[in-house]
């Protein structure tokens, strides 16, 4: 079972290895208080499962909203503690660089909207083994972030990567920084 409450945007699916069985998205529309349970059961009796089936749980750990995350957290926590399941956590800046398509970039630049012109940021480096971060996560203006990266990526080139089309439409230096390599990409 994998949980993510982090924001509107939020789902809950069901996997067997990498594949999904089922999934089930948030619209956006309830609080998760009122959705996440009936959602879970949804998707659990589509899959023909229980939750003590299941290998283990998975849930979005942030960044996001902290009602949201709690809500998932807790449920998560709740079902381990009955169940006698493992638990990951999993960062919602770190799933977005989990893309279908090979990074050969040497940086990638992860990105989420965090309201009141800033964003939750993260920045991954390419490594032997896979991406690696390089730094922490952080909340920053968007612009101190292309900062950041531009300092960091010392001319070498970057994914971006986001779910929030309209923050590549805020980025300034976008034009620039694609004529110098880097690649945008919205997820």
């Amino acid at each position: 079972m994998v949980l993510d409450t982090a924001d509107a945007r939020g789902s809950v699916a069901v996997f067997h290895n990498a594949q999904c069985l089922y999934m089930e998205a948030h619209d956006g529309e309830e609080d998760y208080s009122s959705w996440l349970l009936p959602a879970v059961n949804r998707v659990l009796t589509s899959s023909s499962l229980s939750l003590s089936q299941l290998d283990g749980y998975a849930v979005c750990a942030g960044p996001g909203s902290f009602t949201g995350l709690r809500i998932g957290l807790t449920t998560v926590k709740a079902w381990a503690e009955i169940h006698g399941q493992r638990i990951a956590a999993a960062s919602r800046l770190e799933a977005l660089t989990t893309s279908e398509q090979p990074i050969r970039e040497p940086l990638v630049a992860a990105f989420i909207d965090a309201r009141r012109n800033q964003a939750f940021t993260a920045l991954y480096r390419l490594s032997g083994d896979g991406l690696r971060l390089a730094g922490e996560e952080a909340v920053m203006s968007l612009q101190d972030f292309v900062h950041r990266v531009r300092k960091e990526s010392e001319g070498r080139s970057v994914r971006w990567i986001t779910p929030d089309a309209e923050l590549l439409d805020l980025l300034a230096d976008r034009p620039q920084l694609e004529k110098s390599g880097h690649v945008f990409e919205h997820v």
